[in-house]
């Protein structure tokens, strides 16, 4: 019996990467410092969600969202996480923690986290609304 179950391939690579389908757009929704921004450089690694049209983005829009970051263990499948609610804009294009997790966590061995240069992060994202402001 196996120890692991899933899928061989989930989605084709193509479908993926086509930002048409809202997989990625422009590579990435993800904004990650990797020794920290500069509210934390040299202590912690950030991670945001930024806002894939920011530039594009109206003015007088907002979007409400409920997300998910997360930094895998890739021994243990466990997570290091932050869930919050935010809203978007264009003056406000990014949320998250300039602190996510320590750089001593992040490159101790036994942790798990940073294995062969390899880190995994993801970001699960449900829209919850779009709100136009009325004058």
């Amino acid at each position: 019996m196996g120890t692991e179950s899933g899928f061989a391939q989930l989605l084709p690579l193509t479908t993926f990467n086509d930002s048409a389908n809202g997989y990625l757009i422009r590579d990435t929704r993800i904004w990650l410092c990797p020794t920290g921004d500069s509210r934390e450089r040299a202590k912690s690694l950030s991670l945001f969600l930024e806002l894939d049209d920011m530039r594009t983005f109206p003015t007088e829009r907002k979007i409400y969202v409920n997300y998910t970051l997360l930094v895998g263990n890739q021994y243990t499948g466990q997570h290091v996480e932050q869930t919050a609610a935010r809203c978007f804009s264009a003056s406000i294009f990014a949320w998250g923690r300039s602190s996510f997790l320590s750089l001593t966590d992040l490159h101790d061995a036994s942790k798990g986290i940073l294995v062969n240069d390899t880190l995994i992060v993801e970001a699960k994202v449900n829209a919850i609304s779009t709100v136009k402001n009325f004058s």
